[in-house]
């Protein structure tokens, strides 16, 4: 797994979102981890929330923590690589965040790095 910089994917609870849709472009992935001040984690937000948001005609100069998913998907430092990868298959997620026991992120594990590129899952359903 690859070595990231934490921080990139961190986005402050007051930040506008019009700043959390230029950290979202820089970070090149699809979703940022919304912090306090003391950098606990209080919850996710992702293109496609801020999406729905502008779609509902709201302002992009809103906070951040009125857009959230404050029930994030989280493990705790002692994780099973398995149960991660069977949660984000479960979920149709693409990152996880692992936290200590002050609800920090201390790593992130995003779907390229769990599942090695040689991984193939089965698509199920109709195409039509």
């Amino acid at each position: 797994m690859k070595n990231i910089d934490i921080n990139d994917y961190l986005i402050g609870i007051n930040d506008n979102l019009r700043h959390a849709m230029k950290s979202l472009d820089e970070s090149n992935r699809k979703i940022l981890f919304v912090i306090d001040e003391n950098k606990k984690l209080l919850g996710t937000l992702t293109d496609g929330d801020i999406r729905r948001w502008i779609i509902k005609g709201k302002t992009l100069d809103d906070p951040v923590e009125k857009v959230c998913n404050k029930k994030p998907i989280i493990f705790i430092d002692d994780y099973s690589l398995e149960d991660i990868k069977v949660t984000m298959l479960e979920n149709r997620i693409q990152a996880i965040p692992i936290v200590n026991l002050d609800n920090k992120i201390i790593k992130i594990l995003f779907w390229d790095d769990v599942f090695d590129s040689d991984y193939n899952f089965e698509i199920k359903g109709d195409l039509d």
